[in-house]
C-alpha cells in the first residue's frame, strides 16, 4: 500500500508525504524496543526487517529531486536501523533507513552481510547528501552547525564501513564507491570548516589519498573559510606537500596554491616564507624536466615578489636577510624561460644598492 501510495499522484501533498515518513519511522522505533525488551515474540522477522529496510530506502532514492529534503532525510534516517542484534544490542544510529539495519539478527549469510553494509553505505552517502544542501541553505547558524555536526557523525560511520567493503568490491562497483567516498570527504571537510574544526582539517588531508581534484575543493574551502591565518598556512602548506609528493601534473593549480601560500607566509611568517620559496625552486626544476614546467607568470611573481621583499630588509638594514633573500630572487628568475631577462634585470638593481652606509 505504501509503495502504491507513492505511485499516486497525490503522493508529492506534504501531509502524504509526512504520514509515509510517519509509517517508517514508528515501525523503526517498534522493531527496535522489540529487539531492546529482548521479546521472544518479536514483532518483526527478518524478512519484514529488509522489506522496511530496503523500501525506506528506495522510497528516499526516488524521491529525493521530488520531496524536500527534510522529507527525504527523514526517510532515509529510517533505513539504517536494522543491524545484526542477538543477545546484547549496540547503541543505534539516528536515521530510520539505519534504524532498520542496525536491528538485523547476527544470524545473516556472508551474503546478506555485505548486502547490508552497502546499504548502510549508500544510506550514509545520501544522507550526507542532503544534510550539506540542508546546511548551506539554512540562515539559521544554529541549525546549519547542527546539520554540519550530523554530517560528520554520518560520515564517521560512512568511513568505518568503507574501509570494509573496498577490499571486497573490484572494477566499476569499487570505482563508484570511492567516487562517493571523495565527495563524502569534501563535504566532511567543508563541515569542519564551518564548525571551526581546525585540527580536523589537517588530518582530512593528511588521511585522504584519492583524486588530486579533491585537494583543491579543500584548498578552496579553507579560504573561503574563517580560519585565523596561522591555519590557513598550514592546511595550504599540508595540501602543497601533499600533491607535490604525489608527483602531480597538474602543475599549475599547485602554482596558484603555492601563490596564495607564498602572500600569506610573507605577512605572518617570514621563516615560512623563505623555506617555501625554496621549496619552488625545487618543484620548479623538477618541472623542467617534464613536458608541463612550472608557469612563467607564477615564477616571474615569486621571484619580483621575493626581490622585492629583499629590498624591504635592505630599508631595514637587515643586510644578510636582505642578501639572502635577493639571492633567492635571482635563483627563482633564472628558472623563468625568457632568456633571462628577469634574472638580469633583477641583478643590475641587486647592484645599485650600496652597503657601505
Amino acid at each position: 500500500m505504501l509503495v502504491q501510495e507513492l505511485e499516486n499522484a497525490q503522493s508529492q501533498d506534504q501531509r502524504c508525504v509526512d504520514e509515509l515518513c510517519k509509517v517508517f519511522e514508528g515501525a523503526a522505533a517498534a522493531a527496535k524496543k522489540s529487539r531492546r525488551d529482548f521479546r521472544e515474540d518479536n514483532l518483526f522477522t527478518s524478512a519484514e526487517l529488509d522489506w522496511f529496510s530496503r523500501n525506506s530506502y528506495n522510497v528516499a532514492l526516488k524521491m529525493c529531486t521530488v520531496w524536500k529534503a527534510e522529507a527525504t532525510l527523514r526517510m532515509v534516517q529510517a533505513c539504517s536501523t536494522v543491524s545484526k542484534i542477538a543477545g546484547e544490542f549496540k547503541k543505534t544510529f539516528t536515521a530510520d533507513c539505519h534504524k532498520f539495519i542496525d536491528l538485523y539478527p547476527f544470524d545473516n549469510s556472508a551474503e546478506r552481510d555485505s548486502d547490508l553494509s552497502l546499504r548502510r553505505l549508500f544510506c550514509d552517502f545520501l544522507g550526507c547528501c542532503l544534510l550539506t544542501a540542508l546546511a548551506r541553505a539554512e540562515d539559521m547558524i544554529e541549525d546549519q552547525l547542527q546539520y554540519y555536526l550530523t554530517l560528520r557523525k554520518t560520515m564517521g560511520d560512512f568511513r568505518t564501513l568503507v574501509k570494509q567493503q573496498l577490499p571486497k568490491l573490484e572494477g566499476g562497483a569499487k570505482s563508484d564507491l570511492m567516487r562517493k567516498y571523495s565527495c563524502l570527504v569534501a563535504f566532511d571537510f567543508e563541515a569542519a570548516a564551518r564548525l571551526k574544526a581546525w585540527a580536523s582539517l589537517e588530518d582530512l588531508i593528511s588521511s585522504y589519498c584519492g583524486d588530486d581534484s579533491l585537494y583543491g575543493i579543500m584548498a578552496d574551502i579553507v579560504l573561503a573559510s574563517e580560519a585565523p591565518t596561522e591555519v590557513i598556512i598550514a592546511t595550504l602548506q599540508r595540501i602543497v606537500n601533499r600533491v607535490w609528493l604525489r608527483d602531480t601534473d597538474n602543475i599549475e593549480r599547485l602554482a596558484r596554491w603555492i601563490r596564495c601560500l607564498l602572500s600569506l607566509a610573507l605577512s605572518s611568517n617570514v621563516e615560512m616564507a623563505e623555506n617555501l620559496i625554496d621549496q619552488i625552486i625545487s618543484i620548479a626544476k623538477n618541472a623542467q624536466k617534464k613536458t608541463n614546467p612550472y608557469p612563467m607568470e607564477e615564477l616571474e611573481w615569486v621571484a619580483t615578489t621575493t626581490f622585492n621583499r629583499a629590498v624591504d630588509f635592505y630599508c631595514t638594514s637587515q643586510d644578510a636577510i636582505c642578501r639572502r633573500w635577493a639571492a633567492k630572487a635571482m635563483s627563482v628568475a633564472d628558472l623563468s624561460d625568457d632568456d633571462r631577462r628577469l634574472h638580469r634585470l633583477l641583478q643590475e638593481k641587486y647592484l645599485g644598492l650600496t652597503w657601505d652606509r
